[in-house]
Formats: C-alpha cells, sequence, structure tokens
C-alpha cells in the first residue's frame, strides 16, 4: 500500500496548511488579547495554568481551566461524531503506550511538586 500524496489528498496540502496555520495564529492573538487565554492549542494553557498554580496564585490558574474543559469536550464530541459517520472516532485501545506513561508520570510529579509548593508556602505563612 502506498503512501496518499497531496494530489489525491488536498486537505493535505501546503495551502491548507499555510491557511491552518494563519487562522490558529489569528485566533490565539484575539482569545489573548480579549479573553487572557489561547484557543488554538492548550499546551500553553496547561503551561501558565501550573506556572500560576505552582506560585499559589489559584485565582489565576483556574482562570485556564474553562478553556481546557471546552477543548476536551470539544475533542470528545468531534471523535463521536466521526465514529457516527464511520471515520473511525473514539478508538479505546487496552495497551496503553509508554510514551503516555511517562507523560502521566510527569504530570503527577509536577502536581507533587506544586502541592509541596504550596503547603510549603502554607506553612512559612502561619510562622
Amino acid at each position: 500500500m502506498r503512501a496518499a500524496t497531496s494530489r489525491e489528498r488536498p486537505e493535505e496540502g501546503l495551502l491548507v496548511a499555510l491557511m491552518l496555520g494563519f487562522t490558529g495564529g489569528y485566533i490565539d492573538a484575539y482569545t489573548w488579547i480579549s479573553h487572557g487565554v489561547l484557543a488554538n492549542a492548550q499546551t500553553a494553557n496547561l503551561v501558565l495554568l501550573w506556572v500560576n498554580a505552582a506560585a499559589g496564585q489559584w485565582q489565576e490558574a483556574f482562570h485556564f481551566m474553562p478553556s481546557l474543559f471546552a477543548f476536551f469536550v470539544g475533542v470528545v464530541i468531534a471523535s463521536l461524531f466521526f465514529a457516527a459517520l464511520g471515520y473511525g472516532g473514539l478508538v479505546i485501545n487496552t495497551e496503553v503506550p509508554k510514551e503516555l506513561v511517562e507523560i502521566l508520570q510527569a504530570i503527577v510529579i509536577l502536581f507533587a511538586i506544586t502541592l509541596h509548593m504550596v503547603f510549603e508556602r502554607m506553612i512559612r505563612r502561619r510562622t
């Protein structure tokens, strides 16, 4: 089986990639200026959430939660929609990839470090 070329699949062509890049950048700029969150990719929102949480600024950290939750809900709805159309959709695999385990371990470690820093600050403030 040979790989599909961009002539066979125009949605993988350069013009579509440029248009998606421009659109994503525009949406990020607009939502950052207007709402203080990034809507295109959630990586920055996660980083800002963890930075604010680590600093003990919970109100500012929770500011990024609605965007992350909306992204998660959108992915689930899109997966269910594609599954209903017969394009695959939500795939449940019983095998856990090694990379996912490593990412989850990193998240748990970051969470533990954040909790440690928060409790340490709380103890310092009381004394």
